[in-house]
C-alpha cells in the first residue's frame, strides 16, 4: 500500500488525506489506519465524482448568458444533494430529456486527468411528484 510510504492516500481528483498510524508499531491503531486509508479513498473519489457532475450538469442547465439553450423551465433545477443522489426539480412534460441529459452527463464523467473511469457508472434514475413518492423509471 503506497499510503504506507507516503503517509496519504489520493482520491481519484488528486486530493489527499493524511493517515495517522498507518507506521504505527500497535497493531490495532495501524488496522485502524489501514482500513481509514481505504474507506478514505472509496467515499472521497465517490465525493469528488459527485461533485464533478453537479458542475457538468449546472453548466448545462444554467448555461452563461447569450448560449443556445432552451429556457430554464425545460431544462430544470439542481435541488439538492444527498450523499450520492442528486435531487431535480422540472416540469414533468420535460422530465425524460432531463433524465437523459443527466444520465449522459454522470456516465461520462473522468479522472482529475480527463480519462474514463475503469469500471463505468451506472446512474439509477428515480420520479415522483415529491421525494418520498420516488420510484424508479429504468
Amino acid at each position: 500500500m503506497q499510503c504506507r510510504t507516503d503517509q496519504h492516500i489520493k482520491t481519484l481528483s488528486g486530493r489527499r488525506r493524511h493517515i495517522v498510524g498507518i507506521r504505527a508499531a500497535d497493531k490495532a491503531a495501524k488496522a485502524k489506519a489501514e482500513r481509514q486509508a481505504v474507506n478514505s479513498i472509496v467515499q472521497g473519489s465517490a465525493a469528488d465524482l459527485i461533485k464533478n457532475a453537479m458542475i457538468a450538469i449546472d453548466a448545462e442547465l444554467n448555461p452563461p448568458t447569450g448560449a443556445a439553450h432552451g429556457g430554464g423551465a425545460q431544462r430544470g433545477r439542481m435541488l439538492l444533494q444527498i450523499h450520492d443522489e442528486l435531487l431535480f426539480e422540472v416540469a414533468e412534460a420535460h422530465a425524460p430529456a432531463l433524465r437523459e441529459r443527466v444520465r449522459r452527463i454522470m456516465q461520462a464523467i473522468t479522472t482529475s486527468e480527463g480519462q474514463p473511469l475503469r469500471v463505468p457508472l451506472r446512474v439509477q434514475i428515480k420520479q415522483g411528484l415529491s421525494w418520498g413518492e420516488l420510484e424508479a423509471i429504468e
